[in-house]
């Protein structure tokens, strides 16, 4: 270290020597570090052997050497040795090294006084600003793993330190105490903030430190990076402010100073925006903020109202606090309406206004994409209101359900605007709605769908699939006369866009078509699941029952699907097969005229493909998702043999396997394990049935290969 005083500085002389000095120390920096890893890799090996207390010894005396490195002044140095010191604290915790108290004491505030901010230079260049952090991020990692060791000594040496900053004559000195606490709050949240549970009792270290982030008093003399990291800690330090109403008012308050949300500073204002947001996700948080209602809101609403300044980002933060806001009990139901309308009402005019007239008059793509965007940015808003509402909007809040109610019927007409960005938003905002309004919605759903089907691509499609799915599963039975109105149109999407053939170097393609049929899957699994595939016999969609179910079984047997994507298609014809036939393999009576074709596809197509999907080359057999296909097709072969038997059996035996070249001993091997799993529980079956069709399939895969 130069003059050997400890203190890890560099000699005085010319820029060349300092430069060349601070490489020579890196140098040594690095050899310490391999030194230490190669001591403590071999601590294992030698614990028997007479030179194990010398090796602990050179570990000691080098970790001692490491964390004067990791004070040195330059950067550089100290980042020689972190890893050799994360290392020899987690050797510590598993026991291979003793745990020293002295050691402990000097790494922490080594490691605290490496994350201080050296000077302005660190701000004005931001590749070294991003450096900086990603070193701060590395030292870091020390505390994380001291944690592990001792977090009440971490917490206590690390908060006096920290307090102290506070004192410091520099922002940076304050910044560096901040952003301590924040650390603490990641690593050492389960520590106390009061010495006693009870209201009087005294802080605790850890609550003096959080208390010192509360008494700072922001101005114009802080670093843009200082109020950042005080609006981080201040985010995640809600069930402090809990402990004081100063406390509280305090924090709060400064969100609406000119150093927080009105900023002049855009990161800081988005980040104040934003954390604000967080702050009231958290109900007991929320509540306590009842008193201050009127207040706040009074605050936010010019910010919302002049929203060019506080961008749209930030703005959608300030509209899902509204949100959370408008339901603290002391607002009165009419206030809360009153409030609602006040916020939404001018974003739906102005919304009204851009698909009516403005939209339709636009010539240049540029001025169509800003309108695009005002149109997202106004259904965002309302999602993010919308969020604080739930049973705000039930039966006995009528007057509340309306305003979005309205909000729906506004924005439906959207549909029919053939641009990608607005529908993703319009799908983003309906899944909200429906979360929110349940079955209040449902008038709009068959016009927002059927709009939906109107331009879908590919990806559209799977975004309706997702919709159809969340229906199905948020209303069951109830949205039977929807899908009735809309699943043709759906499937014949599907099918088109299914169609044409894919080159096997077409790998993109693939991929789509795979995740194009993995969702259209997914809806047909729901609506069968769910015990709605009379829906696929009714009047409007019976036309092509036929077709869906061979799809369905092509994507079960198919190479180019996924095992998951196999499995669904077999679970569906197998439920398919306990709905729509008896015990004996005829047609229920309910839907008889309607699939006479059934009972013969499942006869022989159905059979073929449970072989053809777990036998083609490309399938993994010992793969773990391979067998539950194999799993999933043997379930369905056992329920084919309980209704038809014996007839079913000789088929096997006498025609189908033997065209697949598979040997009798195994054909009589499988006859007998489909039977002996018929006589046992479905699952202890299943695993028989799976085990002896791997064997079958096995073979035939060994036969194409010849």
């Amino acid at each position: 270290d130069g003059d050997g005083d400890g203190d890890g500085s560099v000699e005085n002389g010319s820029s060349d020597e300092q430069t060349e000095l601070i490489e020579s120390v890196c140098e040594i920096g690095k050899c310490v570090n391999a030194l230490i890893e190669a001591c403590i890799s071999n601590l294992m090996d030698l614990e028997d052997s007479p030179t194990f207390t010398q090796l602990i010894s050179v570990v000691n005396e080098s970790i001692m050497f490491a964390i004067t490195l990791l004070g040195h002044e330059d950067d550089g140095v100290a980042e020689c040795v972190v890893n050799s010191i994360i290392l020899y604290i987690q050797n510590i915790r598993t026991g291979s090294l003793e745990y020293n108290e002295v050691l402990f004491d000097r790494i922490v505030p080594t490691t605290l006084q490496k994350m201080r901010f050296n000077g302005e230079t660190e701000f004005e260049n931001e590749e070294m600003f991003a450096l900086f952090v990603q070193y701060r991020h590395n030292l870091k990692s020390i505390l994380s793993n001291l944690k592990n060791i001792n977090v009440e000594r971490l917490t206590a040496v690390a908060c006096a330190f920290a307090i102290e900053c506070f004192d410091g004559s520099t922002w940076m000195d304050v910044e560096l105490g901040v952003y301590i606490a924040f650390v603490l709050l990641e690593i050492a949240q389960t520590q106390p903030f009061q010495e006693s549970d009870d209201e009087e009792g005294s802080l605790t270290l850890f609550g003096q430190l959080l208390e010192c982030v509360c008494n700072l008093e922001l101005n114009e003399n802080f670093h843009e990076v200082l109020l950042l990291q005080y609006f981080e800690v201040v985010g995640r330090m809600g069930k402090f402010l809990l402990l004081s109403e100063e406390y509280l008012r305090s924090c709060i308050g400064s969100f609406f100073t000119d150093f927080g949300i009105s900023s002049v500073n855009s990161k800081v204002r988005a980040r104040a925006c934003y954390l604000f947001s967080v702050l009231l996700r958290e109900k007991e948080f929320r509540n306590a903020l009842d008193s201050y209602v009127y207040e706040i809101l009074s605050s936010i609403l010019p910010l919302i109202q002049d929203g060019k300044k506080l961008g749209r980002d930030n703005e959608l933060n300030l509209f899902e606090a509204v949100g959370w806001l408008l339901t603290l009990p002391a607002l009165s139901q009419e206030e809360r309406k009153e409030t609602v309308d006040q916020y939404l009402q001018s974003l739906l005019d102005q919304f009204t206004q851009l698909m009516s007239d403005d939209y339709p008059a636009c010539v240049s793509a540029r001025e169509k994409q800003e309108i695009v965007d005002a149109m997202c940015h106004t259904l965002s808003a309302i999602e993010r209101i919308s969020k604080g509402f739930g049973k705000l909007v039930g039966d006995e809040h009528e007057d509340i359900r309306s305003v979005f109610m309205n909000a729906v019927e506004v924005v439906t007409p959207a549909v029919n605007i053939h641009n990608g960005q607005l529908i993703a938003a319009l799908h983003k905002f309906v899944h909200r709605m429906i979360a929110l309004l349940e079955v209040h919605v449902a008038p709009f759903l068959h016009t927002i769908i059927t709009g939906f089907l109107q331009f879908s691509d590919n990806e559209d499609i799977e975004e309706i699939s997702v919709l159809l799915v969340h229906l199905v599963k948020k209303f069951k039975g109830d949205v039977a006369p929807l899908l009735n109105t809309v699943l043709e149109e759906y499937i014949q999407q599907v099918f088109s866009a299914t169609e044409h053939s894919i080159e096997d170097n077409e790998l993109d393609d693939k991929a789509t078509r795979r995740s194009l049929l993995k969702s259209f899957y997914s809806v047909i699994a729901v609506i069968v699941n769910n015990q709605l595939s009379g829906i696929l016999l009714s009047e409007e969609n019976v036309g092509f029952a036929s077709d869906l179910v061979q799809a369905i079984m092509q994507g079960a047997s198919s190479e180019d699907n996924g095992p998951r994507e196999q499995k669904c298609c077999f679970s569906i014809l197998r439920s398919l097969m306990k709905q729509w036939l008896n015990s004996d393999g005829e047609c229920v009576d309910e839907v008889a005229a309607a699939i006479e074709w059934f009972p013969d596809i499942v006869r022989s197509d159905l059979v073929i493909a449970c072989f053809t999907a777990v036998s083609h080359p490309s399938f993994k057999l010992k793969d773990a998702q391979c067998h539950q296909v194999v799993g999933e097709a043997g379930a369905v072969l056992l329920h084919i043999y309980g209704m038809y038997g014996e007839t079913f059996l000789m088929y096997l035996q006498d025609d189908l396997l033997p065209m697949q070249g598979v040997n009798e001993e195994l054909i009589q091997q499988f006859l007998e394990g489909i039977q002996e799993g018929f006589k046992m529980s479905k699952v202890h079956a299943k695993k028989v049935v799976a085990k002896k069709l791997k064997s079958v399939a096995h073979e035939i895969q060994q036969q194409q290969q010849q």
